[in-house]
């Protein structure tokens, strides 16, 4: 495992003399003469000649002197429990939350999902940087599976998901978890139960449920108004979709449409939810399981797959499509270097972003065994994509190859990637961290 950091603190390193040795894969070398609390995770300890060197323990609990390019991702520490398809949000002040998930993604197994809450506290993130893993309380609820994590009226809520993967016993819980101080209270339901929905702030947008025995969409957004969730409009943005917020609202892409054989094809449209949902200009290219992300002034869509006519257990390739949007409008910026899908991206606070994790095939939300996720990083820097490993080697920018990493920001700080689907429908339990750029 490679461990590499991103740092944007420039203070000089005492002894910095001693760290001139690394290696070819890693640029890691072991420091015997340097100390470090083992409850601090990795320490960002500034740069020198343009190089990030920082100090902290290995996967093999060593400690470990890091050099590393910017535009790199640090290891932290590890979740208490491997997840995948939980929920990540930013909570201020350096801290972030992951809750729900499961062990596994693998709906012939019908994992059933934790109540664990983690609670990753980032700061100081000035000259260094600390952070330990705790479980917070879990008592309001059972664990869930699918479920957004997102900031409304100031409350952290947790909203939605199933209590299973399998298929048969999947029903989406309209139900909200308000966070708060490391304790958990019921909050405001929803109209309808919800399960691989997304969320931004008051407004929450399509998912999935199951009745009487059938596969149910959820063809309608909702706002947090008052203190209780109302409908706000119909979408057709219901699975597989991407959002990011912008100038126009909560902008709602792409997604998978489904018909009544139970084949599903992407489709190109977008909604704006701001009070109520509008039409927004569509995507260049028909897309599902994308990803999208807020870069400002800007917002960026990438990869998915744009496929027709799938079954569900078809195994699609993936695009290398990257499209901009700005002024209500998508521009092509493609194509990235490699094609992803069910990856996340990460913004770094001046315009670029890394593009994280994926598979080059997808299988629905699912991961099939025969498919081994990207543990490479992809540099947006402006105009174009950039490739920060060889994507068919173990040299990795994420701590663990994973599809569906969770991810959350905080300006000014920094976002963590939490957590995915490793190789054989496997969770992960990495904790990785990307500072902010000034």
């Amino acid at each position: 495992m490679i461990l590499v950091l991103l740092a944007c603190n420039g203070s000089e390193v005492e002894g910095i003399e001693l760290l001139e040795a690394r290696n070819q894969l890693g640029l890691v070398r072991s420091m015997d003469e340097i100390t470090v609390d083992r409850e601090d995770g990795v320490r960002v300890d500034g740069w020198i000649d343009g190089e990030i060197v920082a100090v902290g323990r290995g996967p093999d609990d060593t400690e470990v002197v890091l050099f590393a390019e910017l535009g790199r991702i640090a290891w932290l520490d590890d979740l208490e429990e491997s997840r995948t398809l939980g929920a990540a949000v930013s909570i201020g002040e350096g801290r972030f939350l992951y809750g729900g998930g499961a062990s596994r993604a693998d709906e012939a197994e019908g994992e059933t999902a934790v109540r664990l809450f983690d609670l990753f506290d980032g700061t100081p993130m000035d000259s260094s940087l600390s952070g330990a893993l705790t479980v917070a309380d879990d008592t309001a609820t059972g664990g869930r599976i699918g479920l957004t994590a997102h900031v409304a009226d100031g409350r952290v809520l947790f909203s939605g998901g199933a209590p299973d993967i399998g298929m048969g016993e999947e029903t989406a819980a309209a139900s909200t978890v308000i966070w708060e101080d490391g304790e958990t209270r019921l909050g405001p339901p929803m109209t309808i139960g919800r399960a691989h929905h997304i969320a931004s702030g008051r407004a929450v947008v399509g998912g999935r449920t199951l009745g009487g025995g059938e596969m149910l969409f959820r063809a309608t957004a909702e706002e947090l108004q008052g203190g209780a969730f109302v409908e706000v409009g119909a979408t057709e943005r219901v699975f597989g979709h991407a959002g990011a917020e912008t100038a126009d609202g909560f902008l709602v892409c792409g997604g998978a449409a489904f018909n009544s054989q139970g084949q599903w094809t992407p489709t190109s449209g977008c909604d704006a939810v701001d009070a109520q949902v509008s039409h927004a200009d569509d995507l260049p290219q028909a897309l599902a399981f994308g990803a999208m992300a807020d870069l400002g002034d800007t917002a960026l869509f990438t990869g998915g797959t744009a496929s027709t006519d799938n079954t569900q257990w078809e195994l699609v390739p993936a695009s290398d499509a990257a499209y901009l949007y700005e002024d209500g409008a998508w521009t092509e910026v493609g194509p990235m270097q490699v094609p992803r899908a069910q990856h996340t991206i990460v913004p770094l606070g001046d315009g670029r972003a890394l593009v994280v994790g994926g598979v080059s095939e997808l299988q629905l939300e699912l991961l099939s065994e025969d498919v081994i996720p990207y543990s490479c990083a992809e540099l947006w820097n402006g105009s174009s994509f950039e490739l920060l490993d060889d994507c068919s080697e173990l040299i990795s920018s994420l701590p663990e190859p994973a599809a569906f990493p969770r991810a959350a920001t905080e300006e000014g700080v920094g976002s963590v990637l939490i957590g995915g689907t490793r190789l054989h429908a496997a969770a992960a339990r990495q904790v990785g961290f990307v500072p902010w750029t000034p």
